[in-house]
This record gives C-alpha cells, sequence and structure tokens, in this order.
C-alpha cells in the first residue's frame, strides 16, 4: 500500500460505500493509516478492470464511461470508414462491431441497467447506424423509416439483443462452474437479513430474470417446453419464480447445464438456425473420396483454395481499411 505524506499524494485511493438508506454526508478528508502520519485519499469513482465503480454502486457510472469510450472510437473513424462512400456496408458493420460495439458493451455483462441507462446506448447505437447508412434524422422521419428498417439492412441486430446475448452467455457460464467458485456463489447466494420496507433496488438478480423472460418470448417453442414443460407463450409467466402455474422453480438454471439448449437461448431472436435447437449437425466425413481425408487430399494436388470473387472484393475492401487505420487518414 502506497501512502502519502506531507504534500505527496497517495497512489492507494478508498472509496466510502454508504449503508442502505444512509443518506448522510460522509466525511472523506484524508485518512491516516500510519504512525508517522502516512495517509490514504478517497475518491468518489474508482476504476478497476476497465469498469467504473461509484459509492451508489450503479452501473450509470460505467455505462457513462464506455458511452464516451465508444464515442470516441466511432468518432475517430468517422471520416476514413463510416461516412465513406467507397466502403460497403458490410466492411463497415465488420469495423463497428469489433472496434465500436465491443468497446461500448464492455463489461456489460454484470451490468445492472436501469432503463434510463439502456435508452442512452439504444440513442448511441441508433445514431451509429444512421451514420453508417449515410441517413440524417430528418431524412428518417421523412421517409418513415424505423430504427429496425435501417438495422436489417445492414444485418445487425438492436442493442438489446446485444446486451442479452452478453449476459445470458456468462449466466449460462457461471451456472456450469462448480459449486465451490466464488461466482457462481454469489449468483446463488442468499443474504440472511430482514428486507426493509418499500421496493428493494434492481439487483443483478433482477435483470436476469428480466432477459430471460424477453429471451423466453422469442425463443423456439422447445426451448420453451424444456423451462416450463409446455411450449406456450411466456410473455405472462416469469422464468425463476417459485411455484408459479404449477411449473418448477428456476427451470432455466436446469436449462444452462445444457450448453446446446442454452445457446439456442442466447440467440433467441436473432433469426438464424443458432436459436434452432432441431438444426442438423455439420456434417461430418470419414475416409477418402468426398469426405475430409478425400478433400484434403485434393487441395494438396490442386494449389491453394482462391476464395470467390465476391469474397475476394470484400477481403480486398477490408485490407484498404486496415491501410487507412494504419495511415490514420
Amino acid at each position: 500500500m502506497h501512502v502519502g505524506r506531507g504534500d505527496g499524494k497517495s497512489k492507494t485511493e478508498c472509496m466510502f460505500y454508504p449503508g442502505a438508506g444512509n443518506h448522510s454526508e460522509p466525511d472523506l478528508s484524508p485518512l491516516t493509516v500510519t504512525d508517522d502520519g502516512g495517509f490514504v485519499t478517497f475518491c468518489d469513482k474508482f476504476p478497476y478492470l476497465g469498469s467504473r465503480f461509484a459509492p451508489s454502486l450503479r452501473a450509470g457510472v460505467d455505462v457513462e464511461y464506455r458511452l464516451k469510450k465508444a464515442s470516441s472510437a466511432f468518432g475517430a473513424l468517422r471520416d476514413c470508414v463510416f461516412a465513406n462512400n467507397h466502403i460497403s456496408a458490410e466492411a463497415k458493420v465488420k469495423v463497428y462491431n469489433a472496434l465500436v460495439l465491443s468497446v461500448l458493451l464492455y463489461g456489460s455483462e454484470t451490468w445492472t441497467l436501469l432503463k434510463t441507462d439502456q435508452d442512452k446506448l439504444e440513442r448511441f447505437h441508433r445514431r451509429c447506424v444512421r451514420t453508417i447508412c449515410n441517413i440524417s434524422r430528418w431524412k428518417q422521419w421523412k421517409t418513415h423509416t424505423t430504427s429496425a428498417d435501417l438495422e436489417r439492412r445492414l444485418g445487425i441486430h438492436s442493442l438489446e439483443h446485444y446486451l442479452q446475448v452478453r449476459l445470458l452467455r456468462w449466466v449460462g457460464h457461471v451456472v456450469r462452474m462448480d459449486y465451490d467458485r466464488l461466482p457462481r456463489k454469489l449468483l446463488f447466494g442468499w443474504v440472511q437479513h430482514r428486507r426493509r420496507v418499500g421496493r428493494p433496488q434492481l439487483t443483478f438478480g433482477h435483470r436476469i430474470h428480466r432477459v430471460i423472460d424477453a429471451a423466453l418470448v422469442q425463443a423456439h417453442p422447445d426451448i420453451r417446453r424444456a423451462v416450463f414443460g409446455t411450449s406456450r407463450n411466456v410473455a405472462t409467466r416469469g422464468a425463476g419464480r417459485a411455484g408459479r402455474h404449477g411449473t418448477e422453480p428456476l427451470g432455466w438454471v436446469n436449462l444452462a447445464k445444457d450448453r446446446l439448449k442454452w445457446r439456442c437461448l442466447v440467440h433467441a431472436g436473432s433469426g438464424d438456425d443458432r436459436a434452432n435447437p432441431n438444426r442438423a449437425p455439420p456434417a461430418r466425413s470419414r475416409g477418402g473420396g468426398a469426405g475430409a481425408g478425400g478433400r484434403r487430399r485434393g487441395r494438396r494436388g490442386s494449389g491453394p483454395l482462391r476464395p470467390g470473387p465476391e469474397r475476394q472484393a470484400f477481403l480486398d475492401e477490408c485490407r484498404l481499411v486496415a491501410q487507412m487505420l494504419r495511415e490514420g487518414r
């Protein structure tokens, strides 16, 4: 621990977390921790592994920081990539997913999002989509084009879907952990303490239930049947609420232990085969002839494989984008 002395500031910082219902102003003056006058200072925002923590323990601080970082990344690439008419929309989407969306949603697996925070993320995502489509907000209103139409035009999803995929993927990973692992203990732990009067604050468990409820509405009927024992719509049925409608409590936990079925729930609403549990597995052949071995032997004599003309044009375009990024244009 590095402490400060005299006019020197300490490198070690502390943060004060008030108790529930404590709204008084705390004393945040430097705290003396050594006999020779060494002290540590308090901070109102603490960075840790790319995330930001605040005494309120809400995700709003980290959301604002992620928005700032993603906006900087998008602004740096706006003129050379996203507003460049010589680059196809497919290449722009690839760059957006890799360099902007990954920055925006870093650490979102553990966010306890309020509606206001999610609206901020949605507005930023829609603004980026309009820029990639080269359409202004006025033109979008004049042509009666919805944001969903623009997303379908680019082949991307809404930000709510990306948040769903990241959260459910992480939850499934935690559920499949051993029982003695700390993340699993924290996810399913229970505090033996009397609940305060009034509506409790939004917790991470509440957000998990909300996202699972929304995903089950769009999920394949076989996935709903695996959770509830019926394939009917579950818009009014809680996914993790015990004893409702005669269903077993926390049916999604058992589903998460099956990696293939849980992956179908993770990608529910994506519109592709990943959300279909009855999709055919990829064919795997043995031996020669038309199998994998035969293909390998045929490739050795026929030289390296060459992509098709459309794929080659896309690869050339990606190389052009990478060269422009290296040159800073």
